[in-house]
């Protein structure tokens, strides 16, 4: 028997693909907690709401810049990892981990102090 839903949804994945050679019925059993709705969902607070929207308005500005700056970024840095402190490059590689080296020799942190993109202009075949 299932102790939690998810092994009760693999037994009964299981189950289906046997069934045709089984010829048995789908039937299975777990305990699932119950959950009031009241429990994790609330309202949010002033101070959350203005972080929220401080934080939505901060990734719309970020997003306005590397709009705005795609298309030069492409000439001058096509398929490199490129990063950006108060608005100018201060950084690019062909590699993350390149990246990562030359702000650290220049005493910033890839984390924290720069915001940074790979621009992408050769297509690429990705197997996920």
């Amino acid at each position: 028997m299932a102790n939690t839903l998810a092994e009760a949804m693999q037994e009964a994945e299981r189950d289906e693909r046997m069934e045709g050679t089984r010829g048995g019925s789908l039937y299975f059993e777990c305990e699932v907690p119950s959950i009031e709705p009241q429990s994790f969902v609330r309202p949010a607070t002033e101070a959350e709401s203005v972080a929220f929207r401080a934080a939505m308005a901060e990734y719309d500005r970020k997003s306005a810049f590397w709009a705005t700056h795609r298309e030069e970024y492409a000439r001058d840095y096509p398929d490199q990892f490129v990063a950006v402190k108060d608005g100018e490059v201060v950084a690019s590689d062909a590699h993350i981990l390149g990246l990562e080296q030359k702000l650290n020799a220049v005493g910033l942190r890839l984390e924290s102090d720069v915001t940074f993109q790979f621009i992408a202009v050769t297509p690429r075949i990705l197997i996920l």
